[in-house]
């Protein structure tokens, strides 16, 4: 076992030595392994709710054509079977209306489907949303509308994301997933195009839809932050989870990949830069965790809308992880406005330390110091400063005085 163990050592320094001078070779890292085989990375909650509901058509076909309904030629005219099935008027089948009931009646189910699915998407925008635009418009949140969240005009990248996303995805369905069915209705095809044909055209354009979104679909910014929401905070089907660090980091990063490639951690993960960030995303999330979910009669003021502010306005910049640090405590202890008086004041060149002796704070060591054998960042901050703030209600209450609580769609 020894002459094993000298053999398998002497191979390792052979590798990363270099075999003229002796000298140790730097570390080469390994290329990460593409996968492309894997189909079901994500798929959309949209394709979730709605793909069932192309069946329907095999509901309305059989019973329309019982009916007469059609404008297929049958083996059993219309009148025999009006003759079966007494009460159905013979001047109902020559009605076009009538003939197209099939393809009426699927296109209908599936334009329902697509604007009760974008109705809730936009409600969970809202109750999501409104508190951060409160925040850069000053006004209440309850103030805050669907037409400053859809149209006012927001320097808030997350914001800005949603609302084209909302409008692109939903333009898309209605052309593929919705008007196919209604196609009989285009000038010059309807004498040409069945019944029949125009369901057929209508699931056929929506399943190459689907194969698309399956291939090509990222999960966004929004989707993300709808399902740390619905388990990390509303605890749905998650009891007793909390959030993390990492789940405000994949947030941020997807975020970034959209608007600043350049400042995403892909690729940085235990880099000194990774590790100078991390413990301000353990500090918002531990700030997130007593907010919501406050232990021992202490709690934060640190939620879910001022996390979407600093990322949206870019105010957590990996470059400076202690300016972030800055921001994410003034926003918990003084609030929103303090922030955006702070930022100001750090892009009119005014130095940080001038900007906390407005707004006192206290910090541990400074993270560029942090060394890996010293305790963690949150635990040394939570011994060296006590929150007297009251506790603050869940994420859900603060919704449910005027909507619903967060549903688990997406964009």
């Amino acid at each position: 076992m020894v002459e094993i163990a000298n053999i398998a050592t002497s191979e390792n320094e052979t590798r990363n030595t270099n075999a003229v001078t002796g000298t140790a070779l730097p570390h080469t890292r390994p290329e990460h392994t593409v996968i492309k085989g894997r189909f079901n990375q994500y798929v959309s909650a949209f394709w979730t709710f709605v793909l069932p509901l192309f069946t329907t058509r095999y509901l309305f076909q059989p019973l329309f054509d019982m009916m007469g309904w059609t404008d297929e030629p049958k083996s059993r005219t219309p009148g025999s079977i009006i003759t079966e099935r007494p009460g159905i008027s013979p001047a109902a089948i020559d009605k076009p209306i009538l003939q197209r009931a099939y393809a009426l009646a699927t296109g209908g189910v599936m334009l329902l489907a697509t604007a009760f699915y974008s109705l809730k998407t936009l409600g969970d925008m809202r109750r999501t949303l409104r508190e951060s635009l409160a925040y850069e418009f000053d006004k209440k949140p309850q103030d805050v509308g669907f037409k400053d969240l859809l149209f006012t005009k927001t320097d808030n990248d997350v914001v800005n994301k949603v609302r084209r996303n909302f409008f692109k995805m939903s333009a898309r369905r209605l052309a593929f997933v919705n008007l196919p069915f209604f196609s009989f209705l285009i000038p010059g095809l309807s004498k040409r195009l069945s019944t029949e044909n125009a369901v057929r055209w209508g699931v056929g354009l929506g399943a190459s839809y689907l194969v698309s979104d399956v291939l090509s679909r990222r999960e966004t910014f929004f989707e993300e932050l709808q399902i740390v929401i619905d388990r990390k905070i509303n605890q749905v089907g998650r009891m007793g989870e909390q959030l993390t660090a990492t789940d405000l980091l994949n947030l941020y990063d997807i975020n970034a990949r959209d608007h600043s490639p350049q400042m995403t951690f892909s690729d940085k993960i235990n880099t000194p830069l990774w590790k100078q960030n991390l413990p301000a995303f353990e500090r918002m999330a531990a700030l997130m965790n007593e907010t919501y979910h406050p232990s021992n009669g202490k709690a934060a003021e640190f939620t879910i809308p001022k996390f979407v502010y600093l990322v949206g306005h870019k105010l957590i910049q990996p470059q400076y992880p202690e300016q972030t640090l800055a921001y994410v405590e003034i926003a918990n202890r003084y609030g929103m406005s303090a922030v955006k008086k702070a930022a100001a004041a750090i892009q009119g060149g005014t130095p940080l330390d001038k900007i906390l002796a407005q707004f006192p704070i206290t910090t541990p060591t400074p993270l560029m110091q942090e060394s890996q054998n010293e305790p963690k960042f949150t635990e040394k901050l939570a011994e060296s400063r006590t929150i007297s703030h009251p506790p603050a209600p869940s994420f859900a209450e603060k919704t449910a005085r005027s909507d619903t609580s967060v549903a688990a769609a997406g964009l």
